[in-house]
């Protein structure tokens, strides 16, 4: 009987080592669903704001994105690559 009496107190002291750590296991959990549920309000909010523009504005802006991606895909801006940044100090 003393070899099951020794078993409970190891697992009980066990227990109360362990605790501290499920209790921090449960605060992240909980930290982290409430940051998703954060990013999933605004999220839906940035939606329905786009979702809600008028088409005029939509189109305005995918004409700017297409005159961005052509700069950065090599239009004027790329034939001025072998010009230096700027003047050497020495001259």
């Amino acid at each position: 009987m003393k070899d099951s009496s020794k078993e409970n107190t190891s697992t009980t002291s066990k227990s109360k080592e362990f605790l501290p750590f499920v209790r921090l296991l449960q605060r992240y959990q909980n930290v982290k669903k409430e940051l998703e549920n954060q990013q999933n309000i605004e999220r839906t909010k940035l939606e329905k704001q786009y979702n809600n523009r008028p088409s005029t504005a939509m189109s305005r802006s995918n004409m700017n994105m297409s005159k961005m991606g052509s700069s950065r895909m090599g239009g004027k801006i790329s034939a001025s690559k072998n010009l230096p940044a700027s003047k050497p100090s020495y001259q």
